[in-house]
């Protein structure tokens, strides 16, 4: 068996080991994260915090900027986003992942502002 052999084996491998990991991550943390983000306003406000200003979400929301930093709070403390600094000594969040990375459908706003249920729920 050749050099060329063994590296195309490796990246085969590789390549299934990969697949097997992304299945057991989704599998694993896909409930965990619905039961984070129980509601599709809470869905799409978490996919949003991308580096949008909690103002600039709560009004898109139509609810208090201390909603949208309570639960930015509450997903840095539970590590699915991370706190940026911004000019002037306030925070931001930023999510540490697409929902759609989780098979995880991202609501509508009109889904978000009415309540309605996802599938997932």
């Amino acid at each position: 068996m050749g050099q060329p052999d063994i590296e195309n084996e490796k990246i085969q491998l590789l390549g299934e080991l990969t697949r097997w990991t992304k299945l057991n991550v989704i599998l694993t943390h896909k409930k965990a994260i619905l039961e984070l983000l129980r509601s599709p306003r809470d869905r799409l406000i978490f996919q949003l915090s991308n580096g949008k200003s909690s103002r600039e979400l709560a009004s898109e929301f139509h609810m208090d900027k201390r909603t949208v930093s309570k639960l930015w709070k509450i997903w840095i403390e539970k590590g699915v986003a991370q706190a940026v600094p911004v000019k002037g000594g306030g925070i931001r969040a930023q999510r540490s992942f697409s929902l759609e990375d989780f098979e995880i459908e991202i609501p509508s706003l009109e889904e978000a502002l009415s309540g309605k249920k996802n599938e997932e729920e």
